[in-house]
C-alpha cells in the first residue's frame, strides 16, 4: 500500500518528536530550593532560596550561620536532600554534608557549599530541597561528651543519622545500608567500639589516623550516652 507524501511527512514528523522527547527532558533543568532555620538563639538561612541548574552542571550557594546569643557556641550543623529519590544524584563537593563552627557572641560566617547534578537524575525529579539544620548549638567547652557529639555530627550523623539509626542521608545510599548501632551501644564492651572506630568497618573509615586518643574516647562516651537516650 502507498502512502501518501502528507501522511508520510506526518509519521516522519511523529518520529522524530518522539526521539527527540527524551532527550529535551533529560536537558530539562532541575529547581533547586534551599531552607534553613531562625530560632532564638541562631539564625541558618542559605544565601540562595532557589535555582534552576542544568543537569550535568555544578552550582554553589553560602550557608549565613548567625549565634544571636550572648555567648562562644560550637555549632553543628548538618544538610538533608529531600526526597529521597534525588540524594542519589546530587554530590556535595567538598569536605562533607555537615560542618562544624566555633562562633563568638553575635558572628556571623558565611559557609561556601557546592553541589553536582548528575546528568542521569531521575527524570520525574524535577525539583527537589536542601535543608540545612543545626544538630547542636551549645557552648564552646572541651567536657568530653560535648566532644563526642561535636565528632559525631562531623564524622558519623550522614551515615548513621541523629539517633544512631542507620538512617543519615548517605548511609541509605550504601548498598545494604548502615544498621542499627543503639544494640550495640548498649552492649559491647568500650574496647569493642573503639577498635571499629579506630579501625573501620565495611564502608566506614579507620579514623585512629585522623583522632587522637582521647577523641576516641570521647567520641565512645557520646555514643554510649546516645544509646542511653534512644528509646
Amino acid at each position: 500500500m502507498r502512502l501518501s507524501r502528507r501522511l508520510r511527512a506526518a509519521l516522519l514528523g511523529a518520529g522524530l518528536a518522539l526521539a527527540v522527547a527524551p532527550l529535551a527532558a533529560a536537558c530539562a533543568p532541575v529547581t533547586v530550593g534551599f531552607q534553613g532555620e531562625v530560632e532564638a538563639r541562631w539564625e541558618l538561612e542559605p544565601r540562595t532560596r532557589s535555582l534552576s541548574v542544568a543537569r550535568g552542571e555544578i552550582f554553589e550557594t553560602l550557608i549565613r550561620v548567625h549565634n544571636r546569643s550572648a555567648q562562644e557556641v560550637v555549632a553543628m550543623v548538618v544538610k538533608e536532600i529531600r526526597p529521597e529519590q534525588a540524594a542519589g544524584a546530587v554530590v556535595h563537593l567538598g569536605c562533607g554534608p555537615t560542618f562544624t563552627l566555633v562562633l563568638k557572641p553575635g558572628e556571623v560566617v558565611a559557609v561556601p557549599a557546592a553541589y553536582f547534578i548528575a546528568e542521569d537524575v531521575a527524570q520525574q525529579v524535577e525539583a527537589f530541597e536542601i535543608a540545612y539544620t543545626v544538630y547542636s548549638f551549645e557552648p564552646h567547652s572541651l567536657d568530653p561528651l560535648q566532644v563526642g557529639q561535636r565528632l559525631y555530627a562531623e564524622r558519623c550523623v550522614s551515615c548513621h543519622g541523629l539517633q544512631a539509626r542507620g538512617d543519615g542521608p548517605t548511609g541509605r545510599l550504601l548498598a545494604g545500608g548502615v544498621g542499627d548501632l543503639t544494640p550495640a551501644l548498649r552492649q559491647k564492651e568500650d574496647r569493642i567500639l573503639l577498635q571499629a572506630i579506630g579501625d573501620g568497618v565495611g564502608p566506614m573509615p579507620a579514623f585512629a589516623p585522623a583522632l587522637s586518643a582521647a577523641e576516641l574516647q570521647a567520641l565512645v562516651a557520646y555514643l554510649r550516652e546516645l544509646g542511653r537516650r534512644v528509646p
